[in-house]
Order: structure tokens, then sequence, then C-alpha cells
């Protein structure tokens, strides 16, 4: 479970990862609000964003689902296989 995690930590951001930015936004859920372990540091977190971002992620979709999930590990998975690069609508 923590190896899909790690890949949603992969998430990226080609934009601004500043404050406001939705992959500031998605880390501080991710890294801050739920703790998750897969994400070392914050920063790690913003790095993967810019390489989701790149594949093509709508990193703002992906943000609502995980901020629905409310930190449940399972839910966010979810969102992994429905929003990541390797969703299941490809």
């Amino acid at each position: 479970m923590r190896y899909l995690l790690l890949s949603l930590g992969l998430l990226s951001c080609e934009t601004k990862t500043g404050t406001g930015s939705p992959c500031n936004t998605l880390c501080k859920e991710l890294v801050q609000t739920c703790g998750f372990a897969a994400f070392p540091t914050f920063s790690s977190c913003e790095e993967g964003c810019v390489y989701y971002q790149e594949e093509g992620v709508d990193i703002e979709t992906h943000l609502s689902c995980i901020e629905e999930a409310e930190c449940n590990e399972f839910a966010v998975i979810e969102c992994e296989n429905a929003f990541g690069v390797n969703n299941e609508s490809e």
C-alpha cells in the first residue's frame, strides 16, 4: 500500500508549487493533514506532483478526490486509480 501512496507522491506540478497552487494544496492534505509515511518530505510530494502534471493528470480533480477521501488510505488509493498517471480510464 505504501508503494501506491509513494507513486501518488510522484504527483507533479509543472506550474508553480507555491502557496495556493493545486500541488501545494494536495501536498498539504497528504503530508500535513493526513501524515502519510509515503511522503518523507513536503518537497518530495511537490516534486512528484510536477511529474504527474507533466504526464497529463488533472491535479485539481485529483485534489478534490483526495480531499473527499478524508485521509482514508483505501479511498486515497482509489483516487490514485481513478485519476493518477496509470488511471483506469486510459
